[in-house]
């Protein structure tokens, strides 16, 4: 299945741009346009399998623990950024890192989404809490499997392309104003890009999908079966945890 995956351009371009997201030179637009093109990449996964997915749907599947601008979150973007700018070449070399680290966080997630909706493991349409057990699962998946073969293989694939993302974060950054960042403008502006970078963009996701086709069967299959047994675990310690609430008295 993640052969299958990586050879969709459509789906690919949304995982090059969520790892692009991590140069964006704007404080806070960066996370802004993630968060932004990991729903995007989920909708469009659910898509291909002839679903939709709410908005609320969305923000469940691909929220992060803490995440959100709390007052000394916000001041710490505010004050590293004037030192971001003196020591450019530095902080690029731990944005790239991050950029390769996002890349395969989205398609790791993408991969264990579609295996989700097509082995019939979760459906949308239901309580809205049930996303929340997928995307948990998720995590919890990439964390005790480990991601290193995707993360070599992104990395591998970004080789000799780190002018190209900066150049894709560069022109983000450029169309959305800091007066509009609302997800209606970045929505707007991806797909400007995408039409207008189309030839960039195919290059790019065509050195990344040579790449991830070294990516072993067994890894593959070993990471697949430990996220279906901990969703399938999740599902049922929520289903138990639902049904003592609705046995309480009153």
């Amino acid at each position: 299945m993640l052969y299958e995956l990586i050879k969709d351009s459509s789906l690919l371009t949304p995982v090059v741009l969520i790892g692009a997201s991590a140069l964006v030179p704007v404080p806070f637009l960066d996370d802004i346009a993630k968060a932004y093109l990991e729903k995007r990449l989920f909708r469009l996964l659910a898509e291909k399998e002839g679903l939709e997915l709410s908005k609320e749907e969305q923000s469940h599947l691909t929220q992060h623990p803490g995440s959100g601008c709390c007052l000394v979150g916000c001041l710490g973007s505010a004050l590293i950024y004037p030192f971001k700018k003196v020591l450019r070449k530095v902080f690029f070399f731990l944005e790239i890192k991050r950029s390769v680290d996002q890349s395969t966080t989205a398609l790791a997630q993408a991969y264990l989404f579609r295996l989700t909706l097509r082995n019939d493991l979760w459906r949308p349409g239901g309580p809205v809490e049930s996303a929340d057990v997928v995307r948990e699962s998720i995590q919890a998946a990439c964390h005790s499997q480990g991601v290193k073969p995707l993360e070599t293989a992104i990395r591998h694939g970004f080789e000799g392309a780190k002018g190209t993302l900066s150049d894709f974060a560069s022109k983000l950054a450029d169309k959305v104003s800091g007066a509009d960042e609302s997800e209606e403008k970045i929505s707007s502006v991806v797909d400007r890009m995408e039409e207008e970078e189309t030839e960039e963009l195919k290059g790019l996701t065509r050195s990344l999908s040579d790449s991830l086709n070294d990516v072993s069967q067994p890894y593959l299959e070993k990471f697949s079966a430990t996220f279906e047994k901990q969703l399938q675990a999740a599902q049922m310690a929520a289903a138990a945890a639902a049904t003592e609430r609705e046995s309480r008295p009153g």
